[in-house]
């Protein structure tokens, strides 16, 4: 609120009749997005008289979650890690964080709630791998997981939250729950596609497609399920001359296989390819990796218009692309960023052995003393040594220092605050530091010293090095929990199951007719549009990011950021922007963009993939509609407005433009119809001629 405030006034909030600015210092966690907390702190400089209060009460946590956040953060500097002239940086932040921190107290003094310290622990032998030392300590990721196994046993509906310092430890720790507990959890956002064995060999299948020297994509479909549906395995290959992937006969089965996928997706599309492969995972896989390739099938539409020809690029955005599990998970492992503004239960930090300042070399330092003003210095900061011998450099490297310990103790504080009722930290055992030195600057550390916790363990403790907790008031109550139970099933999927691929398969688009698609030349790719195309292609894009308008508003579209990648020219992106708003603003399109009421939904650029049969020929027709309005009843879809934007046409008759788009729009009925399960007769077509001012009605 503060940068709205100086963003509106000019910095000069007194020309402001009424101000008033609420923020959280302690919750800035965005520095490498420029985030800067002291225009918050600053005000009180800046504006002597304004009053300032301090909000104490927490409306979310149990009191015992409380009392252990002030335990740990009323007495920073108190604690001897912070001392030491290396660490005078730290001590500042520290010193500064205290300044800002009221101690805190739980509005909810009826609610239960225990935090728990565990260390990790000596692996019992029976739990021992081969390839294990005869003795081992489990790792933190190992302990949380066995933690949140237990949590989820003893309160089954309550929501957990794993936190960690960032994304590097969160597909290990999953994999663990799910190997060693049989628990699923979902990252925020979901988690890749590939988290699926199935969907993993398919993208090494597209990566073989682009790549026939890859063996180790082509080992991994060899021996596979997917590659004996394929007829693609490393058994009938011979060994006798080395591995089987410099095998002469086994590399030119690789190219064999890869002209073979090109040409299916090249013809078929990604979503109707892989739907020909559906039976195999269906039947040679389990469940998880059956629900999995199904979304992989429903977002192939979706990412084939951005992935192009190359299957390896495909395979790239369903490696970097964050799926929800199609189940409300109770179970959510993210990281401290992601889970600002949200709440849990429990909650479970498994990385406390991190660095507090000083994990890695700082590559550039600044210094702004004005939060709102320019930069005084910049640059780039060699070894220490080097710093050593610069008085700037060296203030540079403390400045870094601070700010960088000042937003960890930041991180740290927006971690313990997540939990509603039951924190656990998960730390490693305490090593002592060599020669005699203080004690690394580790979030574990800090808990220690803040807590006064033992460094040995208990042996009878079994892990649990302190409890704190609220007595007599249980920590769970299963009807206070935050989120009713949901029962783990799938939910239905909306997109098109496609009919099993054949190569007999026609591919056609409904804009282009009846006829195949044809191959385009070099030339054809590379000619550059007619003006009126590109026009039309401008307008598109700005109507695409329309839901619903209000009556007797415009929506306000920035034509520089949605049309800047595809017209250089300002003026050509104005003259679109300005074309849209005169459409919006007739009285013909208004009712198109003017929401009916709550139970309708639209699509912009609705992708699909139809099979139909046509004399004795398999068609597949693909595209994608401008815009669709679906009408529900409850959750059931009851009638459904498909409309197409047209640019240019002002001379034509309707009749010629009926006949012209009739077919196009049809075939976008029919992709409806199978889609969302309506009979054709509840499904209506329009043209919307933008340069004509006119809505053409083609019917059901």
């Amino acid at each position: 609120m503060a940068e709205e405030i100086t963003a509106t006034h000019g910095g000069n909030v007194t020309e402001a009749r009424t101000f008033f600015c609420v923020g959280d210092p302690k919750q800035s966690i965005y520095r490498w997005r420029q985030g800067e907390p002291r225009i918050l702190t600053g005000l009180r400089d800046e504006f002597p008289s304004l009053p300032e209060e301090k909000l104490f009460l927490n409306y979310r946590s149990s009191s015992v979650v409380m009392e252990t956040t002030n335990l740990v953060f009323q007495n920073l500097t108190q604690c001897g890690l912070f001392s030491g002239p290396d660490r005078h940086a730290a001590y500042l932040a520290a010193e500064e964080f205290e300044k800002e921190y009221p101690a805190h107290e739980a509005a909810k003094k009826e609610m239960g709630g225990v935090v728990q310290v565990w260390q990790a622990q000596e692996v019992a032998a029976e739990q021992l791998t081969p390839e294990d030392p005869e003795t081992r300590l489990e790792e933190p990721l190992e302990l949380a997981a066995r933690r949140v196994a237990e949590i989820q046993k003893e309160a089954p509906g309550a929501t957990i939250g794993v936190l960690f310092r960032s994304n590097k430890s969160i597909p290990k720790f999953l994999h663990l729950l799910t190997d060693r507990h049989g628990l699923r959890a979902s990252g925020h956002g979901g988690n890749p596609l590939v988290d699926a064995e199935s969907v993993s060999v398919a993208m090494s299948l597209l990566t073989l497609a682009d790549h026939p020297t890859s063996t180790a994509a082509a080992l991994h479909v060899a021996t596979s399920p997917l590659g004996r549906h394929l007829g693609f395995t490393d058994e009938e290959f011979s060994s006798e001359s080395g591995a089987v992937g410099r095998d002469p006969e086994f590399l030119k089965a690789c190219a064999g296989l890869a002209q073979r996928v090109r040409g299916e997706v090249l013809e078929q599309g990604y979503g109707a390819w892989l739907y020909g492969l559906r039976e195999t995972v269906q039947r040679d896989f389990g469940e998880w990796d059956r629900v999995r390739f199904d979304q992989l099938i429903d977002r192939a539409h979706t990412f084939s218009k951005q992935a192009g020809l190359r299957p390896s690029q495909f395979a790239r955005i369903v490696f970097h692309s964050r799926v929800p599990a199609p189940w409300t998970a109770r179970i959510q492992a993210m990281t401290v960023h992601s889970s600002k503004g949200l709440e849990f239960d429990a909650v479970l930090l498994p990385e406390l052995d991190a660095k507090i300042v000083g994990g890695r070399p700082i590559p550039v330092g600044s210094s702004r003393p004005d939060a709102a003003g320019w930069y005084e210095s910049i640059s780039h900061l060699p070894k220490k040594a080097l710093c050593d011998f610069s008085g700037t450099l060296q203030a540079l490297v403390k400045d870094e220092n601070k700010a960088n310990a000042q937003e960890a103790l930041n991180l740290f504080y927006v971690a313990i605050t997540r939990a509603r009722r039951r924190l656990e930290f998960c730390i490693p055992p305490y090593k002592a530091p060599s020669r005699g030195g203080p004690d690394p600057l580790t979030f574990a550390n800090l808990l220690r010293q803040t807590c006064e916790i033992p460094a040995e363990q208990d042996p009878e403790s079994e892990g649990l090095l302190m409890q704190w907790d609220t007595g007599h008031l249980p920590w769970w109550v299963e009807e206070n929990s935050a989120v009713e139970a949901v029962e783990a099933t799938p939910v239905s999927l909306e997109s098109i199951r496609l009919a099993e691929s054949k190569a007999s398969l026609s591919h056609r688009a409904p804009s282009q007719g009846l006829e195949p698609l044809a191959k385009a030349s070099g030339a054809d790719l590379i000619r550059k549009r007619t003006q009126d195309r590109a026009r039309g292609v401008l307008i598109h894009r700005l109507l695409e990011q329309i839901q619903w308008v209000e009556p007797g508003q415009v929506p306000q579209l920035d034509a520089h950021a949605l049309l800047g990648g595809l017209e250089p020219d300002g003026d050509r992106r104005s003259a679109a922007l300005s074309d849209v708003e005169k459409g919006l603003a007739h009285p013909n399109f208004a009712p198109l963009f003017a929401k009916p009421d709550d139970s309708a939904a639209a699509f912009n650029e609705r992708r699909f993939h139809l099979v139909e049969d046509s004399g004795g020929e398999s068609i597949l027709w693909s595209g994608s509609m401008d815009r669709l309005i679906v009408q529900y009843s409850g959750d059931k879809p009851v009638a459904a407005h498909v409309i197409d934007f047209k640019t240019g046409g002002v001379d034509e008759s309707a009749e010629a433009l009926t006949q012209t788009y009739g077919q196009q729009l049809r075939v976008y009925a029919r992709a409806v119809s199978k889609q969302f399960d309506l009979p054709l007769a509840s499904i209506r077509t329009s043209l919307a001629m933008l340069d004509r001012g006119e809505v053409l009605d083609l019917g059901q």
